[in-house]
């Protein structure tokens, strides 16, 4: 659900901000080279492509985490995560964050 939400708003604040860039550009080209205007327009091909993306990217976060949950056992979750265990996750983080 939060996937769905997320892509939607994303779409949505997209689609409002191209509208902002290209009546910016407008008032800018009508100065310059009267005679041309911009105009937004939105197949539907192009929302499938980042509607897919951000549902896979939430799926992926959501799943990650939970399978490496699923490998520890209840008590060793509970127990209170020591500063090398934080390292650790930090450093995975920095990884995948540059790769």
């Amino acid at each position: 659900m939060v996937g769905v939400v997320g892509t939607l708003l994303g779409l949505v604040l997209g689609y409002l901000m191209a509208s902002a860039l290209a009546s910016g550009s407008n008032t800018f080209l009508l100065q310059y080279m009267p005679g041309v205007h911009l105009e937004i327009v939105i197949h539907f091909c192009a929302l499938i492509g980042p509607a897919f993306l951000g549902i896979v990217t939430t799926l992926i976060a959501g799943y990650l985490p939970a399978r490496s949950a699923s490998r520890i056992s209840p008590m060793e979750g509970l127990r209170a995560s020591t500063q090398s265990d934080s390292r650790r996750v930090a450093r995975w983080g920095l990884i995948v964050a540059v790769s």
